[in-house]
This record gives structure tokens, sequence and C-alpha cells, in this order.
């Protein structure tokens, strides 16, 4: 806001799209990060005991702040939210804390996303983290674990549907322990998702672009209707306007577009004859 750089980590260059070439973000304070802390536990406890939230999800993954503390790409302090595995995981379990404070632990969740690289956002030695990441969000109790897959954007558009099974998530998704359930997104459809499920690799799976562009996704699903697949080529659905991102027709509307379309044709070719017969 106000034109100040943003926040991380650590004082690391922007790795952005939209980002000014040779901007850097601006180290946290450690008192900034406790504030930040209570933020989370503030939102979550507006979020449900306001707003009537069923649940509210730690996204701690993507890139994002948390998992600039995760990672070692991104977190290069010397304090105690650095250097080791437990300093750099210590934020996230800190906001978690303040979150399950607030609102009941059965009613949140958390998003990581292992070895996705968002942002440039990596770690040498990701299954050590999240490793140590999930097992000590098994204390927790929680909802369920958001794991995001790491290959996503890599999927071949001819890829079998059994394509996630050999997942480098899966060394994470054994580490998750009842009451918590297992949520997987990343290049799902209809039969990747069921299959996930049916083979007790995931108990819900989340999808979100299928959703930008079928806006009526589950009533295709119902009807084994036909997919429209986007993979945002130009960046759209993290551009402001609707172009690209809620402009997409739902079956109705495209075949409305359709039938408007095949009347203008029959008209257009009744009037063409009828100027002929003159």
């Amino acid at each position: 806001p106000d034109g100040a750089a943003p926040v991380s980590a650590s004082a690391t260059p922007l790795i952005s799209a939209r980002a000014a070439p040779g901007a850097t973000a601006r180290a946290l304070e450690v008192e900034e990060i406790k504030a930040i802390v209570k933020e989370y536990g503030a939102g979550a406890r507006r979020a449900i005991g306001i707003a009537g939230f069923d649940a509210v999800e730690v996204h701690a993954g993507h890139g994002f702040l948390i998992s600039q503390f995760l990672h070692a790409s991104s977190n290069l302090r010397t304090d105690e939210y650095g250097g080791s595995i437990e300093n750099r995981a210590r934020f996230l379990f800190e906001a978690l804390d303040a979150v399950v404070a607030a609102v009941p632990a059965s009613r949140v969740g958390i998003r990581i996303s292992p070895f996705l690289g968002a942002h440039e956002v990596k770690d040498d030695a990701t299954p050590e983290l999240f490793s140590y990441v999930v097992r000590k969000l098994q204390d927790y109790r929680l909802a369920y674990i958001h794991f995001s897959e790491p290959a996503t954007f890599k999927k071949p558009k001819d890829a079998p549907v059994d394509w996630h099974a050999t997942s480098q998530l899966n060394q994470f998704i054994e580490l998750v322990k009842a009451p918590t359930k297992v949520l997987i997104t990343g290049g799902y459809y209809l039969a990747e998702a069921e299959l996930a499920i049916s083979s007790g690799r995931a108990h819900l799976i989340a999808m979100g672009r299928p959703f930008i562009t079928n806006p009526d996704l589950i009533l295709r699903f119902w009807n084994g209707s036909e997919l429209f697949v986007g993979n945002d080529p130009t960046g759209m659905y993290y551009l402001p306007g609707p172009k690209g991102y809620t402009d997409f027709d739902t079956l109705l509307e495209a075949e409305a577009k359709k039938f408007v379309e095949a009347s203008t044709k029959v008209a257009d070719a009744a009037e063409d004859k009828a100027k002929e017969s003159k």
C-alpha cells in the first residue's frame, strides 16, 4: 500500500511478471511478524464468528508469505525465524496456533505445496522440510491438509487417468493421520478425482481452473457433458476485469448462443431468397 515495498521473510528480489525490474521485498521485523500472527487469529475469528464461514484455510503454499518463511531460497534470516527447518517453520506454527486459539481446529485446514516452486520459492531439502511440517501438523487434529500437486503445470493433455498416482506428494500424504483428512488439488477432473479417492490417496479433491472455464462444472459432470479446458496462456486469470476469468459460458448460455446463431442464419437465408425471387 502507498507504494511501499512488499514484505517477505528476507530482502529478496520479487519474482513476478507484474513486479518492477529490480524490485526487492522488505524483510519483516520480528515485532511485525508477531503482529501478523495476531492478524491470522483475528481473521479466523471474524470469518467464522461474524461472517458465518464453515471453516478457514491457512494458505502456507504457492510462494506466499508463510511459504517464503518455510523455504531456504527466500528465507535468509539469521534470527529465530531463519536457518534450521524448525526455525523456518516457526512462523507457520505461530500463525496456526493463533488460528486454532480463535476457532475450533476441526474447522481449520492448511494448504501446502511441496516441490511446486511457485515464484521461485524453493528448497533443496524439500522432503525433510515438509516431512517435519506434516508430522507436526498431526498434533493439531485439523480438518484437513490441502496439498497442491507439484506437477500441475507440467501435466500433458493426453495424460492417463492415473497420472497422479506416483506424485511426489505421496511421501507426505502417508504421514497424515485421522481425524485430519487429505485434500489434493492440481490437474484433476472427474475421472482423476474419482480414482484418487477410490484408491485411498485422498479423501477430497479440490478443483479451481475447471470451475473458471466451466461455471456449471457440477452439472457438466452430472450430465457427462463436454468440458471446456482452458490453460490460461496469457495469465488472464490474474489480471483485472472479467475477460478470460468470468466470461465463460454455461451449457445453457452456449446452447442459447448456438440457437441465436442458427436462427440468424436461417433468417438471413430466407431474406436472401426473398430478394432473389423479386
